[in-house]
C-alpha cells in the first residue's frame, strides 16, 4: 500500500463534493489515529504536478489533527476534473453516510459544469450515486432560477425604431445556419450562390479547439448571464492572480530555506523541503497558466458584451 505526505495532497481544487465537515467525525477517527487504528486509504489523483484529494476528506483531517503526516493512499494517475468526478460519487457506498445537501452537492457540481451539464439526467445520476428524479428536479430548479429576457425589445438603429425578437440571443442556433465567431446565428447561404460565398465561409473549429469550446460556452449564456460571466471572470482572475502571487512568495522562501542549509539539515528534512519546493513551483506554473486562460475567456466575454451594445440588446 502506497502512502503519502498529507503536506503533498491538495485540497483546494473544488474536488470535495461534501457541502460540510463533520469536525466530530474527525475528531473521533484523529483519536482512532493515535489509537492506532487503521483507516482505508485516501484516494488521489495525479496530474504530474499536483495530488488531488478525491476521497478521504474526513480522514485527510483525521490525520492532521492527530498530527500524522504519512496517510495510506490509494494514488491513481489523472487530472483535477478527474478527481472531482470521483468524488461526487464517493461515499455512496461507505465511509461517512452523505446527507442531502451532500448529494445536492455532487449534482449541482455537474450541473454548474459547461461540460458535464449537457450530459443526460440519467447520466449525472449515476455518476453521482443518486436517483435520476433528484437530478432532475435539481436540473428545473436551476432552470428556473436563470434570469430571462423579454421576447421582444424595442431596438432604434440608423433612425429606425422596430421591434426586435430576443428569443433565440444566446440559443444555439440551427442546423441549417453557420455560426459567427461569438456564436451570433447566421443564415446559411442561397442555393447556387456561388463559389466566392461558399469559400467565404470558415471552416468549423474542431470539437477539442480550446477558442472552440469557449466561444460555444459563451454562446449559451443570456445576456444577463454573460454580463454576470464577465463579473465573475474578473473575480476569478483576481483570485488566481493573488494565488499565484503567494505560492510565488512560498516557493521563493522555500529555495532561501534550501541555499541556507547545513550538512545538519540534510536527509529527510532536506528532502522534503526540496519536494515541497518542487511542489510549490508547479503550483505556481499552474496558477499562472489558470490566469492566462481567465484573461482570455474574460477578453471574449467582454467582446460579446460590447457586440451586444453595439447591437443596442444590452444597455450600453
Amino acid at each position: 500500500m502506497s502512502t503519502i505526505n498529507i503536506a503533498d495532497v491538495r485540497v483546494n481544487g473544488g474536488t470535495q463534493s461534501r457541502a460540510a465537515i463533520d469536525r466530530g467525525v474527525v475528531s473521533e477517527y484523529a483519536d482512532a489515529i493515535k489509537g492506532g487504528a487503521t483507516f482505508p486509504p485516501i484516494t488521489v489523483y495525479f496530474d504530474g504536478v499536483s495530488y488531488w484529494l478525491a476521497d478521504g476528506f474526513h480522514r485527510y483531517e483525521a490525520y492532521a489533527l492527530a498530527q500524522v503526516y504519512d496517510a495510506p493512499a490509494d494514488i491513481r494517475q489523472g487530472t483535477q476534473r478527474d478527481a472531482i468526478l470521483f468524488s461526487v460519487g464517493a461515499n455512496a457506498s461507505h465511509g461517512l453516510r452523505r446527507t442531502n445537501d451532500d448529494k445536492r452537492r455532487a449534482v449541482q457540481t455537474l450541473l454548474n459544469d459547461p461540460e458535464w451539464a449537457v450530459w443526460s439526467n440519467r447520466e449525472i445520476a449515476r455518476q453521482c450515486q443518486v436517483d435520476e428524479k433528484t437530478v432532475r428536479r435539481y436540473r428545473e430548479e436551476a432552470s428556473a432560477e436563470k434570469p430571462q429576457i423579454a421576447p421582444e425589445r424595442t431596438v432604434s438603429r440608423g433612425g429606425t425604431t422596430y421591434q426586435q425578437n430576443t428569443a433565440n440571443i444566446g440559443a444555439s442556433s440551427k442546423p441549417d445556419q453557420a455560426m459567427s465567431e461569438f456564436g451570433t446565428a447566421e443564415p446559411a447561404p442561397e442555393e447556387g450562390a456561388g463559389q466566392d460565398a461558399a469559400s467565404a465561409l470558415e471552416e468549423e473549429p474542431a470539437a477539442d479547439d480550446p477558442e472552440a469550446k469557449v466561444r460555444r460556452a459563451l454562446a449559451r449564456l443570456t445576456t444577463d448571464g454573460l454580463i454576470d460571466e464577465v463579473i465573475g471572470l474578473r473575480a476569478d482572475l483576481d483570485d488566481a492572480k493573488a494565488k499565484a502571487d503567494a505560492v510565488t512568495r512560498e516557493r521563493d522562501d522555500l529555495r532561501a530555506k534550501l541555499k541556507e542549509a547545513t550538512s545538519a539539515d540534510l536527509g529527510r528534512a532536506l528532502g522534503n523541503a526540496q519536494r515541497r519546493a518542487d511542489t510549490a513551483t508547479g503550483r505556481m506554473n499552474e496558477y499562472m497558466a489558470q490566469v492566462k486562460r481567465l484573461e482570455y475567456r474574460l477578453r471574449k466575454a467582454e467582446a460579446r458584451v460590447k457586440e451586444l451594445e453595439e447591437m443596442e440588446v444590452v444597455p450600453a
